[in-house]
């Protein structure tokens, strides 16, 4: 059994986490069919956890240099193997799985992991400022909460002001709009999948943008189902793929 740590929050399955790296590891496992088990975590737990298990830092601290550990990592019982880092951990599913879709295809490391983050880049612009002032404060746990204040401060008063200021959002949301069809324009018309009909890792990352997405502005705000109809449905159709499929599986926490 895969067992897949992750960041804990206040929302309900199939929601629960916010982390887009451990949605593009939940993507991976549910296109692959692999059955797997979540293990929830709080921020200050992570390390703690990571290094009794075996899983190694991602990155180092700015502020220091001393190593950082962040989620997702996972444990597979079937191999006794611990990863961490989406990429790295979707690099094992494929090479310790073969019969399952191979999402990094020979050749296109880079080009999957380039795109994967491709919605950052888009969402950083222009939406992360409002989305990170609604974050801690209506789904985080406490010491979550807590944590990440610490850890990603609001940069300015306007930060924190901007989900007040309608006429700053609402052309921010316009720019992001903007900025997602030209992503939707690179995919090119007809193809649900960034590699035509077929689906791979730079899927997970778009999928797993969206679901940040999904996290902050749920199902029924006019944010998100402005987002689904946008671009002739094309987000709203990739996100079916993937939920067609997990809703054919069943995923255990603890």
């Amino acid at each position: 059994m895969i067992t897949l740590y992750d960041l804990v929050t206040l929302r309900p399955e199939p929601y629960k986490t916010y982390s887009p790296h451990s949605w593009k590891v939940r993507c991976a496992l549910t296109f692959k069919g692999l059955e797997y088990q979540i293990q929830w975590l709080e921020y200050p737990d992570i390390e703690t956890t990571a290094k009794q298990i075996g899983a190694p830092p991602t990155s180092t601290w700015a502020s220091d240099g001393s190593p950082r550990y962040t989620i997702p990592f996972i444990h597979d019982s079937k191999t006794a193997k611990v990863f961490s880092d989406s990429l790295k951990i979707v690099e094992y599913l494929d090479e310790t799985y073969p019969k399952t879709v191979r999402l990094i295809p020979d050749g296109t490391k880079a080009l999957q992991s380039v795109f994967a983050d491709s919605f950052w880049t888009v969402y950083a612009n222009d939406i992360n400022p409002i989305a990170g002032t609604h974050l801690p404060n209506r789904w985080f746990t406490p010491r979550n909460a807590e944590y990440y204040l610490k850890w990603a401060p609001p940069k300015s008063p306007e930060q924190l002001a901007m989900k007040e200021k309608e006429k700053d959002v609402k052309e921010a949301w316009e720019r992001f709009k903007n900025r997602l069809g030209e992503l939707d324009k690179t995919i090119g018309e007809g193809n649900i999948f960034v590699m035509g009909n077929r689906v791979s890792f730079a899927d997970c990352g778009l999928i797993a943008w969206l679901m940040l997405l999904r996290f902050v502005w749920d199902d029924e705000t006019e944010e998100w189902k402005g987002v689904m109809e946008w671009h002739g449905g094309r987000w709203k159709r990739l996100i079916a793929t993937y939920e067609d499929l997990r809703d054919g599986k069943q995923i255990t926490e603890s």
